[in-house]
């Protein structure tokens, strides 16, 4: 009984965290094809100052 409460409590656990995990880009572009801009609806600023390593616009 103690064995299945431990499973569940871990795979709460385990569901809470993996939701924390931040996404980073690990390679930019200078340049990209200007229809994939225009389709553009909102965009992210990530600074290498955070947890992330590059400064980029995702």
């Amino acid at each position: 009984m103690a064995l299945i409460v431990l499973a569940i409590l871990l795979s709460i656990t385990f569901s809470a965290v993996q939701g924390a995990t931040p996404k980073c880009c690990v390679e930019t572009t200078k340049r990209f094809p200007l229809e994939i801009l225009m389709k553009v609806t909102k965009y992210d600023v990530q600074t290498s100052h955070g947890v992330c390593s590059i400064d980029a616009l995702v």
